[in-house]
Parts: structure tokens; sequence; C-alpha cells
């Protein structure tokens, strides 16, 4: 005999892109809903936990392209940008009008993990790279 539950419910993490609005995020999952009710006549309620807005600058400003050089230069780092998704506190800068950017040392496979850790010699380069950008960044032009 099968048991059917009367209720079920599931925790959507549902990244928003710096192209994308919070408003047009929800109105997509709404869609999506609805169209479960229609196609199967099951009841669905949306109950929105938290959000944070995306943030990100253009991949050629002189912030991101700086640390893209100075990386290369000193580590066997990526040339052509890249991001990730995750939380974080750029978002407030950007929100304010200051431009920032995620980066730092380290493997993301060990990131958030029980065993988090960072090679002593890779924060070593992320300091003189720190210290580079930082030069270069409030150096007269």
């Amino acid at each position: 005999m099968a048991v059917l539950p009367d209720r079920a419910e599931f925790l959507l993490d549902r990244r928003i892109l710096p192209d994308e609005t919070i408003e047009a995020v929800e109105a997509e999952i709404a869609d999506l809903l609805a169209e479960t009710e229609r196609r199967t006549g099951v009841e669905t309620d949306l109950t929105p936990v938290e959000h944070y807005a995306s943030a990100g600058i253009p991949t050629d400003h002189a912030l991101a392209e700086r640390f893209r050089r100075l990386s290369a230069e000193t580590a066997d780092a990526p040339r052509e940008p890249w991001g990730l998704e995750a939380a974080t506190d750029a978002r407030e800068f950007v929100a304010a009008g200051t431009p920032a950017i995620i980066w730092g040392p380290g493997n993301l496979s060990q990131a958030h993990a029980a065993d988090e850790r960072i090679d002593l010699g890779d924060a070593a380069l992320a300091l003189e790279i720190l210290k580079r950008a930082a030069t270069e960044s409030l150096s007269p032009k």
C-alpha cells in the first residue's frame, strides 16, 4: 500500500546573476509553481527565506584587470576572467558604488570544509600580490 503525504516542502537555492533582478527571479519561480498547479492540480505555496543581491563589475574593469595581471605574473593563475556563485560581502561594496572583486589564495575545494586550510606559501604569495596591487592603486598616475 502506498503512503502519500498530504504535504511536502523543499528548499530552492536559486542564485541571482548580475544581469537579473530579484523580482524577475521571483516571477520565474511563481510561473513554475503556477504551471505545476495547472498540470498536476497540486496546490503550491512560495515562502521566500532570504535573498542576496548579486554583485559584479565589468571583467575589463581596471581593478579586475590589475589582479588578473599581477596574479598571472606572480603565480600560476588564470588570465581569463572567471567567477563563482557565492554570497559575499562584495555585494555591499558594489551596491555602494565601490568596485570589488573576490580574490585570494587557496583551493576552492578546501573552502568551508571540515579541514579548511591554506598553504602558507600561497598566503605569502597572495600578500605580495596584494602589496603590489595596493602600491599600483595608490600611486599617482
